[in-house]
């Protein structure tokens, strides 16, 4: 269902249907700034984040946000004390958590699944007896 949003870039209104909330024009911009850094670090891999702006004309901000989200990865060294975990502050070279904190994060997800389904079995349980109590009951003519 879309939702009415504002983009977190321009503030412009758009239909949002999920994902990040960023206009079809801005993302359409994103993408190209996207491949114009793309294209240069193939060339360039050991390009740091300061000279990748430079000649691309693309924002350090917007370069460590595809950093963030995995799109591409440069030397540690460049990006250390720029990127770090959002969970624990400690420095990493993308994506949002660090590799600890990813593992931690995992841990919980599977403890609240295991719990989750053991509680979905217990319904289940209960729902089963309860039909079969019915079931009793209507034999029984009750």
């Amino acid at each position: 269902m879309a939702e009415l949003v504002n983009c977190i870039r321009c503030g412009r209104a758009f239909l949002w249907t999920g994902g990040r909330k960023i206009c079809p024009k801005c993302l359409e911009e994103e993408e190209k700034a996207f491949e114009k850094v793309y294209n240069y670090l193939r060339d360039n891999p050991r390009a740091t984040i300061k000279e990748i702006s430079e000649a691309t004309d693309v924002d350090e901000d917007l370069i460590l946000d595809f950093i963030r989200q995995g799109r591409i990865q440069l030397k540690f060294t460049d990006v250390a004390g720029k990127l770090r975990c959002k969970r624990c502050g400690a420095p990493i070279s993308s994506g949002e958590y660090c590799p600890k904190c990813l593992k931690e994060l995992e841990r919980s997800l599977s403890q609240i699944r295991t719990e989750l389904e053991k509680e979905a079995e217990k319904k289940e349980r209960a729902k089963m007896y309860i039909t079969e109590v019915m079931k009793k009951k209507k034999d029984e003519g009750g």
